[in-house]
This record gives structure tokens, sequence and C-alpha cells, in this order.
């Protein structure tokens, strides 16, 4: 099942860099912790299957099977489908996380030059946070069921929440600069 198809704004030889340099993934995947590093090389370097010449990366020798990565050349932007072997029915974390991760590569690529990522990740009961995001009056940059993203602030809040409890999390990924932490955690509070 196609879970994300976007346009990203670079040629495929960039984008296909992104998804197979660890120091490129750094940029857009998860979010800044002590395991990352281990994180992507476990996912993108050790249980992947890698079609270089279809820029195809397959995640099913261990992650999740039917999970995979296609990119398609599009002149000098590029296509990005993800696509989800076998989710759960109405909301599955694993397809919230890849929507999450290609939005968050869209918008690395979208500033290639702006300097080294910098995070913050907030979990917890945030009922209507996807919705609060929304009218922080910033640009919206993407919308989905269970999530919104926005560019406020010089960086990009992705919001989701999971239902029926209504437990968020946040990811707020901005370049150069750290995120304002105590702004962002009165927000979300």
């Amino acid at each position: 099942m196609i879970i994300a198809e976007l346009t990203l704004p670079c040629e495929p030889d960039v984008a296909w860099r992104h998804l197979r340099e660890p120091e490129l993934i750094r940029r857009w995947f998860g979010w800044d912790y002590e395991g990352l590093g281990h994180e992507i090389d476990v996912i993108f370097m050790q249980e992947v299957s890698v079609d270089d010449r279809a820029r195809v990366l397959d995640f099913g020798d261990g992650i999740e099977p039917g999970d995979r990565f296609e990119l398609t050349d599009l002149g000098v932007e590029t296509g990005l489908r993800v696509v989800r072997g076998a989710p759960e029915p109405d909301y599955d974390d694993i397809s919230e996380g890849w929507i999450t991760f290609a939005e968050q590569l869209r918008f690395a690529l979208a500033h290639p030059d702006a300097g080294d990522r910098r995070t913050l990740h907030l979990s917890g009961g945030a009922s209507g946070a996807a919705a609060r995001a929304e009218e922080l009056g910033g640009e919206p940059w993407y919308r989905t069921e269970h999530q919104a993203g926005v560019l406020v602030d010089g960086g990009l809040l992705a919001v989701w929440e999971k239902p029926p409890a209504s437990t968020a999390s946040m990811t707020f990924t901005r370049f150069g600069a750290p995120p304002d932490e105590a702004r962002w955690r009165d927000w979300w509070g």
C-alpha cells in the first residue's frame, strides 16, 4: 500500500545519496538521540536490499516485509513513493513514522546548505496537537489523517496523534541554530 507520494526538490542522484549515505540520512531521519547512528546503520545499511539501478530500498530483509522507498526521475526533481507492505488497520505506528521521515527528507532537501540539523522530539498526551500546530500561523507543509506539518520559526514542526487515546508526538527540525526548547515545551504542555 502506498502511504506517501511526494516530490523532492532535487535531482534523483542527490535524493538517492540522502537514502544511502549515513551522514546525509542523519539530516532527515528520526530526531537527535544517542542511538540514532546505530538505528540508521541497522535500517539503511544492514537490513535493506538495495537496487541502485532502479533506486529502490526494500526493507523486507529484516525490518518490515514489503516496505520500500522508490525514487522516480522527474528531471530536476525526484518522485518519492513510500510503500508499506502490511500496515495495521486504522492507525499504524510504522506508517506514521515513514510519513514523518519522508516529509523531513523533503524539508532537508529544500535546505541543502543550511547547516547541521537540530531537533526536539516530545511525546505525551496532547489531544488536538495536530490542529493546534496548524493554528501557529506558519506555512502548511503537509497534512494527513493523523499528522500535520507546518513551517514555523525557521523549521518544520511535525505533529502526529494516535487514536483512540489521542496520545501525540512532535518533532521540530531546523538547520543551524537549535530549536527554542523552552518555547516548544511550553507550547506542547
